[in-house]
This record gives C-alpha cells, sequence and structure tokens, in this order.
C-alpha cells in the first residue's frame, strides 16, 4: 500500500534528521524491479507544484520522490500503522511461496526483527519473504 500525503511528508522529515550514512543505505536500497511508486509521487508532486508553484524550492522534489519509493516498497507496517525500515530483511524478494518469515518482538518499547528460515537456504539464494500477512497465506481459497 502507498503511504498518503501525511505519511510521505514524515517519511520524507525522518529521513532527513537521519545521519549521512544512513540516508545513503536507505537510499541504495532502491525499489523493487516493476515498482511504480517513484514514478506515481513524481506525478503526483507534478501536479501539487502546478498548484502551488511556490513550493517549488522548499524541498529536493526529486529526492522526496525517491525516499518515498524506498519506504513504501520497502518499509514494513507495523501493528501500531507505524511504518519501519529494516535495512536488513527489508531487501528481501517477495514470494507467494516465501522461504523465510519476519518475526517481530518487542518489550518494553524496544524492537528486535529476526528473519526466520523454513528450510535451509543455500548459499547466493535470495532470502523471500510474503508482504501479506502469514495467516492471509495458508487461508483456503
Amino acid at each position: 500500500r502507498q503511504l498518503g500525503d501525511s505519511e510521505r511528508l514524515a517519511a520524507f522529515a525522518a529521513f532527513s534528521r537521519l545521519p549521512q550514512d544512513q540516508r545513503d543505505a536507505l537510499l541504495a536500497m532502491g525499489v523493487s524491479a516493476g515498482c511504480t511508486i517513484v514514478g506515481d509521487t513524481k506525478r503526483v508532486v507534478s501536479r501539487f507544484l502546478q498548484d502551488f508553484p511556490h513550493f517549488r524550492p522548499a524541498v529536493d522534489w526529486e529526492l522526496f520522490a525517491r525516499v518515498v519509493g524506498v519506504v513504501s516498497d520497502r518499509g514494513t507496517r507495523l501493528p501500531s500503522g507505524e511504518r519501519a525500515v529494516y535495512f536488513r530483511s527489508d531487501q528481501a524478494a517477495h514470494s507467494c511461496a516465501p522461504n523465510a518469515v519476519i518475526e517481530t518482538l518487542g518489550a518494553d518499547g524496544l524492537r528486535e526483527v529476526r528473519v526466520i528460515a523454513h528450510e535451509g537456504i543455500s548459499e547466493n539464494e535470495d532470502i523471500t519473504l510474503s508482504f501479506v500477512p502469514e495467516e492471509v497465506l495458508w487461508q483456503p481459497p
């Protein structure tokens, strides 16, 4: 699901506060092949700037579109509705028949994310995850 307007702005604001090495790492994640979110965001921004041209110099809109694309495509929606980007697990490819699952644990506000393989994963084999909740995958058709 793509981010709403306020979520896009919040993602970009959070990105802007990161140290440069973390910004570079997030942008290096890129988006999945075939993902249209960056292009879609650029089109929305273009329409916005037609109506409000005085906002053109306020933000690096190209960078804004890239950040929104990565956070939308690679980010994980937490049960609270917030979105987080985990630099390791969110680089995994999507599959309807994944070879691993993500387990999110939390106590006292501390979160730990584990990627757990169903079976052994060979060296150089992609780790695949489902972006659909596991309970949905196991429902009968």
